[in-house]
């Protein structure tokens, strides 16, 4: 299936997600979603968005998958529907969020008439489910999507700039996906910085998409992007890599894209957290950087935005350990943006 547009979509909302609400933790307000980790339901937007928003087959984009989800009313969560990388399965109920039970007198490997069955999507979708009390009582489970855009690209600011611009929208939200020319990719092993000049190519020429979680620079002196692939874990370093920042490499400045998620739970009851100002958390995270060092009050000041940004956290490595630097020299902040490996990812990832 070439659903890397579908992961880096998903990876990316998830992952803003997962920092809101530690955000929303760390200050003491209430989340409604008590539950783990929200992770979309991939596989259900391969049986519903395409084609017209892309799928296995023909590709498609980041945008267009955020669109898909804001006017569907949501992306169900990955529990209700397993990925299954193919197109076409159809968009019927059971396909979208489903739960499943043997029929009466079969074992749990059989499938039988009875043995899957849908789980409503609101309140008035509700039913019986063939009469039997297995049925989900309530809307299933989502993520909702709110606005999404794109970034300044180094066609129309330069790489530099539009790198800064990147920096500037994982600092103030979370990571962001971004299209890429991926050869490079195909034979990396993560011991290095990938070096990939843009060359004669354009921003027509990528065909990948990944997702950028961080940036560091290493002890060679070389800037660059943490990104998150979506070939699995055996790939490069655990599915994470490096690839030079701030030139246009891989052609990874010149197409990158932010989503805002608006909402996650189960809606039309008490579980349903909305999420409708992301500024409000944007200043938080900021603040919370700046609360470890008391100095850092100062470059809180709206009007002096490059002192603001100096104390991004990134990602630094080196043979003998990893560590969490701040560009400022402030104190590590270990706690925030956690990551699990394999299905939640989060804004910088410390791995020993």
């Amino acid at each position: 299936c070439g659903g890397c547009f579908l992961f880096g979509a998903y990876h990316c909302l998830a992952d803003r997600v997962k920092i809101t609400r530690f955000l929303m933790a760390r200050s003491g307000e209430y989340d409604a979603w008590k539950a783990p980790d929200a992770i979309p339901a991939h596989q259900t937007y391969l049986n519903c968005g395409g084609p017209q928003f892309g799928g296995c087959v023909t590709g498609g984009s980041a945008p267009g998958v955020w669109e898909w989800t804001r006017q569907f009313g949501g992306i169900p969560l990955s529990g209700c529907q397993p990925y299954q990388a193919v197109d076409g399965l159809g968009c019927q109920p059971k396909n979208i969020c489903r739960n499943c039970m043997p029929a009466a007198g079969q074992a749990w490997t059989e499938r039988g008439e009875h043995a899957c069955w849908a789980v409503p999507g609101n309140s008035s979708s509700r039913h019986a489910c063939d009469g039997d009390d297995h049925c989900a009582a309530a809307p299933y489970p989502r993520i909702s999507v709110g606005e999404y855009g794109a970034l300044p690209t180094a066609q129309d600011v330069g790489p530099e700039a539009a790198a800064k611009a990147i920096q500037r929208e994982i600092f103030r939200a979370g990571p962001v996906t971004c299209n890429v020319d991926a050869t490079a990719l195909v034979d990396y092993d993560g011991s290095y910085v990938v070096e990939d000049p843009q060359g004669d190519r354009n921003a027509f020429d990528t065909d990948h998409v990944i997702e950028i979680v961080g940036w560091g620079t290493d002890n060679q002196g070389r800037p660059y992007w943490e990104l998150r692939n979506s070939w699995g874990e055996y790939w490069a370093d655990a599915g994470f890599g490096k690839i030079f920042r701030g030139r246009n490499d891989m052609l990874v400045e010149s197409g990158c894209y932010w989503v805002h998620p608006s909402g996650w739970g189960i809606p039309e009851t008490s579980k349903w957290q909305h999420h409708n100002d992301p500024s409000a958390y944007d200043r938080a995270a900021f603040l919370l950087f700046s609360k470890e060092d008391d100095s850092n009050e100062s470059s809180a000041s709206d009007g002096d935005d490059e002192k603001k940004y100096n104390i991004n956290i990134f990602v630094h490595r080196n043979k003998q350990e990893d560590a969490f630097l701040t560009r400022a020299g402030n104190t590590a902040v270990a706690a925030i943006f956690l990551i699990a490996s394999a299905t939640i990812i989060i804004l910088y990832v410390v791995r020993r």
